[in-house]
């Protein structure tokens, strides 16, 4: 799934695996999805790694990108068990939506040595992006899931 603001940031979201390769069954509460990614703003540009969302998480972000396309969200905001990703919607505007993507502990940019905030202070990367892009990124999700699934 790639997110691309107008403003060259860029968020590119994708399932590696399933956490453990012996999963049975992904609607048990102990599965996981690893999660890996790249992301972009005027300052950096950093890549990550980590099983980051429950299987029944995972689901969640196309369906809230969609909403959110289709200006028919109800909560501006998506967060998961593992607090390193989320979203939040800032301004809806007819033609674009402004939302920040939260990344924090191991999706975060910088060692945690080098930060002065708390480890699980997130690092936020503003998005503009237009509502037929976020169409087209749930789609691309939901993609991945069904890869991962088969």
């Amino acid at each position: 799934m790639i997110l691309r603001s107008r403003d060259g940031n860029e968020l590119i979201l994708s399932i590696a695996r399933y956490q453990f390769r012996s999963v049975t069954d992904p609607t048990d509460w102990d599965c996981w999805h690893t999660v890996e990614g790249s992301a972009k703003d005027s300052e950096r540009s950093w890549s990550f790694r980590d099983s980051a969302l429950m299987c029944s998480e995972s689901p969640q972000i196309s369906s809230w990108l969609t909403r959110v396309a289709k200006a028919e969200w109800h909560n501006p905001v998506l967060d998961f068990m593992e607090p390193n990703l989320a979203f939040r919607v800032v301004e809806s505007g007819k033609e674009f939506v402004t939302f920040e993507v939260a990344l924090a502990l191991e999706f975060h940019p910088l060692p945690a040595r080098e930060r002065s905030e708390p480890l699980d202070s997130p690092y936020l990367v503003c998005l503009i992006v237009d509502r037929p892009a976020l169409l087209s990124a749930a789609m691309e999700w939901d993609l991945d899931l069904k890869r991962i699934l088969s």
